[in-house]
């Protein structure tokens, strides 16, 4: 650093490094406490007042030279926070994520750029040096990795006609809500009171996939705000413009205002796949979609599992679903049948379980554990035990969870005697839970499986004592 304080005094440029320093360190320490691989730079805008805007030629170029202004490193780390005097690297903005590329030093590849945040018009690159890196005042060569490049302006052209098609097949209503743009995929949320049908989602990917295959020029064009708006030209959510904005212009199909970088002409995007759709929140809906290479290797994925999925069942790709539909058929079958066995075997243990019951106090008292972890079980138990002998007080304990469940019943015509909710609430004490409900049934759990034994005593006692 000192190399650099040095070098920006005999450049005769006048910064508050103090100030840059503390800011760069504080959003070190950030990214530090969030775990983060690489700073993704944020925080005070301040920091970043005393530079002149950075020269953007990376609409026109992927790789330009530049000088380097300042950077901002650590003795304990290999990366830097860089700022240049201009640079082709596309700056996270509008929902598009930032370029990736290389720092050149004559021929020599000494760094990566991996992140590039804009403050206050500054462009400031998250750099990993691979050797030493360049002082203050040197010329470097940046270049930007043009497939990731290409692969983002793909996905973000296709983001803009996603929209006008949605717009087309669902009405004018539709706004975007927020987006993100990666190399890979696209995300777009937009306003729309139900999920998409089958059908609209078709019309939707067939009228992108129609324009992607018309090749229709991309253009772009730099005029003024209102001018941009008489043409019809919407705006992204969440963006800022200024009095001269952007324009990318799809003829006869989508007009937006957009700073992102954009391909030259529709058939560049190759083909768009709509891979999900569903609700964010409220009238809100989202769209991921994959264009390109990464549409293809989705559906070639998708291919590979449904090949996977036929050899499994046995059957050609083409009966896959006829052959699912034939055991999902069988499978109904078998649980009927299933159910039908547990009916019988559950009433053959009900009859054994009565005859455990014990009189007390006038009552015919059954407490028992029982292997489940649903109070509807309970309950089901509960009724076929008095199916068999109606005059039956019940205390269950189900056991098969990880906390005990617990369930007592009594017969109303005993209710003027013995409330179940109380009876089941002594019991659940007994164990360290809770409980209690009304005279003819009750409810609770918690507590300790291990002292269930405790509770069918107090249950037991309770009944003693009315």
């Amino acid at each position: 650093m000192q190399r650099l304080r040095q070098a920006v005094s005999l450049a005769g440029v006048s910064l508050d490094m103090e100030g840059f320093d503390a800011a760069m360190e504080a959003q070190r320490q950030r990214a530090r406490a969030g775990g983060a691989k690489t700073s993704s730079v944020a925080g005070d805008d301040d920091a970043f007042a005393h530079f002149d805007p950075t020269e953007f030629v990376g609409y026109v170029n992927v790789q330009a030279t530049a000088e380097l202004l300042v950077a901002q490193g650590s003795e304990q780390t290999s990366s830097s926070l860089v700022i240049f005097d201009r640079t082709p690297f596309y700056a996270e903005s509008g929902g598009q994520l930032p370029d990736h590329g290389s720092i050149f030093v004559g021929d020599d590849h000494v760094g990566d750029v991996v992140d590039v945040q804009k403050k206050n018009g500054v462009f400031v690159h998250d750099v990993e040096w691979l050797n030493e890196q360049p002082v203050t005042g040197e010329t470097v060569r940046l270049v930007v990795d043009a497939k990731r490049r290409r692969q983002t302006a793909a996905h973000h052209t296709a983001t803009h006609l996603l929209q006008a098609a949605l717009r087309e097949v669902l009405g004018s209503h539709v706004r975007q809500a927020g987006s993100r743009v990666e190399p890979t995929r696209l995300r777009f949320d937009f306003s729309h009171f139900a999920a998409l049908g089958a059908d609209e989602r078709l019309q939707i990917e067939d009228r992108v996939n129609d324009v992607i295959r018309q090749d229709l020029a991309v253009t772009t064009t730099e005029m003024a705000y209102d001018e941009a708006v008489e043409r019809g030209a919407m705006a992204f959510f969440g963006e800022k413009y200024g009095n001269i904005v952007r324009v990318v212009d799809v003829p006869g199909f989508s007009v937006e205002l957009c700073g992102g970088t954009h391909v030259a002409a529709t058939g560049e995007i190759g083909s768009l796949f709509v891979d999900s759709e569903g609700g964010v929140s409220a009238g809100v809906r989202r769209i991921e979609a994959l264009v390109g290479q990464a549409a293809l290797d989705r559906a070639r994925g998708l291919e590979a599992n449904l090949a996977t999925i036929a050899v499994q069942l046995g059957v050609p790709q083409a009966d896959v679903i006829k052959r699912i539909d034939h055991l999902l058929e069988s499978t109904a079958l078998v649980e009927r049948e299933l159910k039908s066995l547990k009916a019988q075997n559950a009433g053959a243990a009900a009859g054994q379980m009565v005859d455990e019951a014990i009189d007390l106090n006038g009552f015919k008292v059954l407490t028992r554990r029982l292997d489940v972890a649903d109070v509807a079980d309970l309950k089901q138990a509960s009724d076929q035990l008095r199916e068999r002998l109606p005059e039956l007080v019940l205390f269950l304990i189900g056991t098969g969870g990880e906390q005990p469940i617990l369930f007592a019943s009594v017969p109303d015509d005993l209710t003027s005697r013995l409330h179940a909710g109380k009876a089941l609430k002594a019991a659940a004490n007994a164990m360290g839970g809770r409980g209690g409900g009304r005279p003819a049934s009750a409810q609770g759990g918690g507590g300790e499986i291990a002292k269930s034994d405790a509770a069918i005593e107090a249950f037991r006692t309770f009944v003693e004592a009315v």
